[in-house]
């Protein structure tokens, strides 16, 4: 029987059975209205759309980490100016480093010899930090001091190699890539009491604005109507997806006259969910409302800065090397000017902020009390974990001891790195993605380096271990 013969009753009958138990199981309409239920939610669905939304590879259309072809440094030019000088960096530090620890292995040997920390290596782990140290040399020969000037010398120089050929990235990369901060000038200092009318009227009547601009920009302080109106935008698109996903079950559920009950159960859950969504949404309003209220029938106030953009990058490049700006109709004292942040640079809600340098301050002191708890916990676990290492005798006991203080000092360093982006977030004030990422790299830098000085000091003040046999009975 060819395929185009018509089925015999046995293979339609087997047929009719299979399309309905194919109904049955996940909800299929029939031939004559082919409207399936919407799909679930797919994780591998979305993982496939953040990837899609990543950058590609120029040469061959597809991700960097799916491009059979080795990236070249110059393919990342087209993330920018920051992420390429930092690729750069990179780069460039792979040659140094390799420098740097073959210039240092014969100064490690030579420490490796020695045994004047011996009594300090308990474990592998304090073999491993002190074994190949000064400290554990029984003597520094003259080599030893020529190899580290050496080393000096190669270090400081790279510095300033790498300065000049940071800048000289930078300028390359800037004439290929057009920014909007290229043609806009930042202006500093303005008062914040004034709403927006009057100061965009007193920046339209500068002197310095007669050639031709294409627009003037003054942020309002209205941080919480911003965050608010963040969260209601956020709100409303789940609550449109919610929609959308009822919907498609609804006319499935129209179309076959009945779902599945894997179906059934998601548009119950949606229809909560959307009530549930749906009344906060409400809430977030009643809030928006209210704290537009607030601001009065002028609205809310300047935040002490402006943007004016120029339709000619050299006029925007005039006005930066003058760095002043005069507003007699503000004040008599000239108004501080300079290159604008990138737009996806700056952090808009912070702009109005008159209480970063407290902030600033404040979460300085939480960090640093933090430090010297994380500082304490982990000079306190060096110094008592080889004084328990000694008192034990049993290997499984050691091993134990050995897991937990290791958890306990991992711990300790962890927390500064968990605590500090919660705390840049939620207590400062930064006007600047750039300037938040700086301070966060401060603080874990200090942060680490006051732990591991901690750390080193517990192991120095360590007793010497007794190895004989009477010590061990």
């Amino acid at each position: 029987m060819s395929v185009m013969d018509p089925p015999s009753p046995a293979g339609r009958r087997w047929w009719s059975v299979v399309r309905a138990r194919y109904r049955e199981e996940i909800g299929a309409p029939s031939s004559r209205g082919m409207l399936h239920e919407p799909a679930p939610p797919s994780l591998a669905l979305a993982k496939q759309r953040a990837e899609n939304r990543l950058v590609l590879d120029p040469a061959t259309g597809e991700t960097f980490a799916r491009s059979r072809r080795a990236a070249k440094l110059a393919d990342f030019e087209a993330l920018g100016t920051g992420a390429y000088t930092y690729i750069s960096l990179l780069h460039r530090l792979r040659a140094y480093f390799a420098l740097l620890a073959l210039l240092s292995v014969s100064s490690m040997v030579s420490n490796a010899y020695g045994d004047e920390l011996a009594d300090k290596q308990t474990s592998l782990q304090s073999w491993l930090f002190t074994g190949t140290s000064l400290g554990n040399a029984d003597q520094v020969a003259p080599a030893y001091g020529a190899t580290e000037f050496l080393i000096s010398c190669i270090m400081t120089a790279y510095l300033f190699f790498m300065a000049a050929a940071l800048r000289r990235d930078a300028r390359r990369v800037e004439h290929k890539h057009v920014t909007p901060a290229d043609f806009t000038v930042q202006v500093s200092g303005l008062p914040r009491h004034l709403t927006a009318a009057p100061i965009k009227r007193a920046l339209e009547a500068a002197l310095e604005l007669r050639g031709p601009h294409v627009a003037i920009t003054v942020p309002l302080h209205q941080r919480e109507l911003i965050l608010v109106h963040r969260e209601i935008r956020l709100i409303s698109e789940r609550r449109e997806a919610y929609s959308t996903d009822i919907h498609g079950l609804q006319a499935a559920l129209q179309r076959n006259g009945r779902l599945s009950p894997r179906a059934a159960t998601r548009l119950e859950q949606l229809r909560k969910a959307l009530a549930k969504v749906s009344a906060l949404r409400e809430e977030k309003l009643d809030k928006a409302a209210k704290l537009a209220a607030t601001y009065g029938a002028e609205g809310p106030t300047s935040a002490g800065v402006a943007f004016i953009t120029f339709a000619n990058a050299a006029d925007a490049i005039s006005l930066v090397k003058q760095g002043l700006m005069k507003l007699p109709e503000i004040r008599p004292e000239p108004f501080l000017c300079g290159r604008a942040a990138e737009p996806s640079d700056i952090i808009w809600e912070n702009l109005g902020s008159t209480d970063g340098m407290a902030r600033q301050i404040r979460g300085t002191i939480y960090m640093s009390l933090l430090s010297l708890a994380g500082a304490a916990i982990i000079g306190f676990t060096a110094y008592v974990q080889p004084k328990v290492l000694e008192a034990q005798h049993n290997h499984a006991a050691d091993t134990f001891i050995n897991f937990f203080g290791t958890t306990i000092l991992i711990s300790g360093y962890l927390v500064v790195f968990i605590v500090v982006p919660i705390v840049e977030v939620s207590l400062m004030r930064h006007i600047s993605v750039t300037q938040k990422e700086v301070s966060q790299a401060i603080y874990a830098a200090c942060s680490g380096e006051c732990r591991g000085r901690c750390s080193e000091r517990s192991h120095n003040t360590l007793p010497p271990r007794c190895s004989s046999s009477s010590c061990s009975k």
